[in-house]
């Protein structure tokens, strides 16, 4: 019920109600385990960036990345990152929009993900001004067997060499943490 009315608050755009919502779950128990607060910092995160609270939306996503390292998910790990790459890269602040991109392909090596690395390969460039090779990142969102289509209009968006181009389809912070494992399509 705390989610939904949180959601439904949301919608309305009323975020400090969905942030007061949201909160009480804090005021339920203080013994949560990571995994919840995993979810709960990330989307505590993301109300506060649509309320326009940048340091406290940082710090939930900040948060969740904590939790996600606590718990070795690489998974949650790539996406945060990435998503703060481009919290940052909105921001202007490219200094830390690459230090995140950096993480993200880090994180999307380890898990094998083409895709992701290729986004992470984008927001580097962008972050670091827009120069760079693009070449790998067209070649790897070709490689996705999941996201055929999204690889494709990523590759295409790189065709010209110029990544603002394909700075639409790289992953935004969101208020939901929830994702498909998506690396393999059966």
């Amino acid at each position: 019920l705390i989610s939904n009315v949180s959601v439904l608050h949301e919608t309305a755009k009323q975020f400090a109600d969905a942030i007061t919502t949201w909160r009480r779950f804090e005021k339920i128990s203080a013994s949560w385990g990571t995994n919840f607060f995993k979810h709960h910092s990330y989307r505590l995160g993301g109300l506060h960036r649509l309320a326009g609270e940048r340091a406290e939306a940082f710090e939930g996503y900040r948060q969740a990345l904590a939790s996600a390292e606590a718990l070795g998910d690489l998974f949650h790990r790539q996406w945060i990152a990435a998503e703060l790459g481009c919290f940052f890269l909105d921001d202007d602040d490219r200094e830390q929009a690459r230090h995140w991109y950096e993480q993200a392909a880090a994180g999307a090596r380890a898990l094998g993900d083409p895709l992701r690395l290729a986004e992470s390969l984008v927001g580097m460039a962008l972050a670091s001004g827009g120069g760079g090779d693009l070449g790998e990142a067209r070649r790897l969102s070709g490689e996705t067997t999941t996201w055929s289509d999204l690889g494709r209009k990523l590759a295409d968006a790189l065709t010209g060499g110029d990544p603002e181009v394909a700075r639409p389809l790289l992953p935004r912070p969101r208020t939901k943490l929830n994702r498909p494992f998506d690396l393999v399509n059966l």
